[in-house]
């Protein structure tokens, strides 16, 4: 083989491709000038990802994707979606905030005197004779597993204190004490507007107790204005049933059925207070209304 044969086409120049050329200059140009734009961005790497430089060119124009690469309001970051998520839960906040409302339910305070607490219910019997024999009105309740027997109450402390004398000549470890039935606050929207009908009908319904504990108070023998008492009892007890019938929310269920179970336990009671007091057996009526007062205590405790 000649020198001239082997060294053939060596030195010859090449056809310029300039098509080539002009490609790999305009790719290297728009990745260069998109990775200096974004260089700030933590998200860099994952949309320099998402960008296909070789489709845009062969699918589109080279003006569209340039306009598309270097457009910012079309790329979506995590720093965006952050912001926008933070927006919409303030907006969600102030709305929130903008529709709930709250319904208050008066707190509730009656005096009221001890005469003992009992874990054995057998002695109890033996008290209720002595309450019976002495029409003295009475009434009990279960806190901590415990049987606590009251007498006399009042809204007004004085009234209840000036039978505690007469009380300890039967039941020697009497002493003064209240029920506490603090403050209810009923937060609802506008999807639930019974809530402030129920709370209005409870705050009703402490009103009434009030001018029957009043009327026995007073002492007189009015069975005219006790009916009249009993009666707006009935009313109220009806349209605070309705109201409460309404709820529809799970979670409020616990409040529902507790409610329902006290309503129909005070309306039950109004009968026998109204036949009672009709037979000169007012002691027995006054012990319904210390039990319905007790009754709602246990109520609003089962709620916390």
């Amino acid at each position: 083989m000649s020198k001239r044969k082997f060294y053939r086409n060596f030195n010859k120049r090449k056809k310029f491709n300039g098509t080539r050329v002009v490609t790999v200059v305009l790719c290297l140009g728009i990745v260069g000038t998109y990775s200096y734009i974004n260089l700030k961005d933590n998200d860099f790497m994952s949309k320099l990802g998402n960008v296909n430089v070789v489709s845009s060119i062969k699918n589109a124009s080279v003006w569209d994707g340039i306009r598309k690469l270097f457009d910012k309001s079309n790329v979506i970051t995590s720093s965006n979606i952050e912001s926008e998520l933070k927006e919409i839960e303030k907006e969600d906040k102030e709305n929130n905030e903008e529709n709930t409302q709250v319904a208050s339910v008066s707190n509730m305070v009656v005096y009221t005197i001890q005469v003992a607490s009992l874990e054995d219910k057998s002695d109890l019997k033996k008290i209720e004779e002595v309450m019976n024999e002495y029409k003295i009105p009475s009434s009990s309740m279960t806190i901590d597993n415990s049987q606590k027997i009251q007498v006399y109450s009042s809204f007004d402390e004085y009234k209840v204190k000036a039978n505690l004398e007469k009380t300890r000549t039967y039941f020697s470890d009497a002493f003064l004490t209240k029920i506490e039935v603090p403050m209810l606050s009923l937060e609802y929207t506008n999807s639930y507007s019974y809530m402030k009908e129920i709370a209005d009908g409870l705050n009703d319904l402490i009103k009434n107790y009030q001018k029957e504990s009043q009327y026995w108070d007073e002492g007189k023998n009015d069975l005219q204005n006790y009916n009249k008492i009993l009666t707006s009892r009935k009313t109220i007890l009806e349209n605070l049933k309705k109201s409460t019938q309404k709820i529809d929310y799970y979670k409020m269920d616990k409040f529902k059925n507790n409610l329902i179970s006290y309503i129909d336990e005070v309306q039950n009671n109004i009968l026998t207070s109204s036949k009672n007091a009709n037979e000169n057996k007012g002691y027995i009526s006054e012990s319904l209304l210390l039990s319905s007062v007790q009754q709602y205590y246990l109520f609003v405790q089962s709620m916390k």
